[in-house]
């Protein structure tokens, strides 16, 4: 059900979405859906806070090993491909519907994408100040690579 929902949103839009839509998909009735969710936003919640923690998790294993921030940087940006190109669908409704997330889940998710995008950004300074990167912006680099691999749903296709 969550794919389905996350093909909806990234086609229709979360709004533009409905509860019937998704019911129409799955060949059940509207009112059936909810003895699986409380609401359509259960779903995007899911999505979101699911691709969020794996991000965030791929960070902990990364910082937690001896390797350079060079290392840490090329597996990062790994990492960040493998849960973005695992589901398009998913990692585009991540990147552009979490907006619609009402409080408090809403202000705790940009908190969650703040931490991740600090710990890049950490990543980055420590390698510069190591030597291992030249000295740059680290907020500029961090968002420039952020924006290029949040940028990979757009085009990959898995075949």
């Amino acid at each position: 059900m969550v794919q389905l929902a996350a093909s909806l949103f990234r086609k229709k839009g979360y709004f533009a979405t409905s509860m019937r839509d998704l019911a129409n998909h799955l060949g059940i009735e509207a009112a059936s859906l909810y003895s699986h969710i409380r609401n359509k936003e259960e779903l995007l919640e899911n999505i979101c806070f699911r691709l969020g923690a794996e991000l965030l998790e791929s960070l902990d294993r990364i910082e937690s090993g001896s390797l350079t921030y060079s290392q840490q940087l090329e597996f990062a940006i790994q990492s960040h491909l493998a849960v973005i190109t695992r589901s398009p669908d998913e990692a585009q409704v991540f990147l552009l519907e979490y907006k619609h997330l009402t409080e408090p889940r809403l202000s705790a998710f940009i908190k969650m994408r703040k931490e991740y995008e600090l710990r890049f950004r950490i990543i980055l300074r420590q390698g510069m100040q190591q030597g291992e990167f030249r000295r740059a912006d680290e907020k500029m680099v961090t968002l420039t690579l952020l924006s290029a691999l949040n940028s990979t749903p757009t085009w990959f296709r898995s075949d």
